[in-house]
């Protein structure tokens, strides 16, 4: 095996830089990585979004049939009358409301609709 030393003109011709089309490659190739991250974040936060928009409802809808879970209980309850009676004996009275239109629904709602049932069991089956 020969060595041979080159000469300094000859080492400088070999330890080129970067060409400019190198130099393109590698920005392009950035710019790609760039484009795809950003579309990423676009996406998940979009998402984000909607799965909270889901999350507000879903919770809304759990209030409402809450109180109308609440309103129904309440429905045959007996008021405690505190102007009459005396400490040993507790007197009620009986509510005697207006009469009101009935719940109504649709048995085949639509896509957009949701369809409601309710029931009720009065506890006051002898009253």
């Amino acid at each position: 095996m020969t060595h041979t030393k080159l000469s300094l003109a000859a080492q400088k011709k070999h330890q080129r830089g970067a060409t400019l089309i190198e130099l393109l490659v590698g920005i392009t190739i950035g710019l790609l990585t760039v484009v795809v991250g950003l579309g990423a974040v676009v996406v998940s936060r979009s998402l984000s979004g909607t799965v909270s928009d889901a999350s507000r409802l879903q919770q809304q809808a759990s209030y409402a049939f809450r109180v109308i879970g609440q309103q129904l209980r309440q429905t045959a309850g007996l008021a405690i009358d505190p102007t009459t009676g005396t400490k040993a004996n507790v007197e009620f009275s009986v509510f005697t409301s207006a009469p009101t239109s009935p719940i109504s629904g649709k048995e085949s709602p639509a896509s957009s609709e949701y369809k409601l049932a309710l029931a009720y069991q009065s506890s006051l089956a002898g009253c």
